[in-house]
């Protein structure tokens, strides 16, 4: 079932703005990064992990499982329960009818939500394990940094993730 051009629109609009708005919380996390670097400069740097570095990997690596995984099946149930019509409905059927708009807005503004929730879950650990390195200037932390920033650009909604959102439901 293809969408309408205005259908289109919404759907280019809603991209754009759920990637400034990913990539705005990932810049976030990149400049306090720098700062925080700027202020270790000159400081000795450990490779022991205390109680802190132990609670702040722990504390990245859960909200990068629930971010990845755990936000994204919860999303798809709730689209289940509120989209009944959406699910099932193949486009070859002669019976299925084009998106509506409602339907249509409804799908973005929850991927909106999602996105933004899936993101903020892993800017809020990546914040977290930065004040850890700030405070005892341990390395795990600031891998662990990383590898979150890692993991916020490989979910980074891209084309093919707006495709998907219509594509699997038709």
């Amino acid at each position: 079932m293809p969408l309408t051009i205005q259908q289109e629109s919404l759907v280019a609009k809603a991209k754009l703005t759920v990637q400034f708005i990913t990539g705005a919380l990932v810049v976030g996390v990149l400049f306090f990064a720098l700062i925080v670097a700027s202020l270790s400069l000159g400081k000795e740097l450990r490779w022991d992990v205390d109680v802190l570095g132990i609670v702040g990997s722990m504390l990245g690596f859960g909200n990068v499982v629930a971010a990845v995984f755990l936000v994204p099946i919860f999303h798809a149930q709730q689209l289940k329960l509120l989209l009944p019509s959406a699910s099932g409905v193949k486009a070859s059927d002669p019976k299925a009818s084009d998106w509506d708009d409602g339907l249509v807005r409804t799908l973005l503004e929850r991927n909106q939500s999602t996105t933004i929730i899936r993101f903020a879950l892993m800017e809020g650990a990546a914040f977290f394990n930065l004040i850890v390195f700030m405070v005892n200037q341990s390395l795990l932390p600031l891998i662990v940094t990383g590898a979150i920033l890692l993991g916020m650009l490989a979910i980074f909604p891209r084309q093919s993730h707006f495709d998907r959102l219509f594509n699997d439901r038709t």
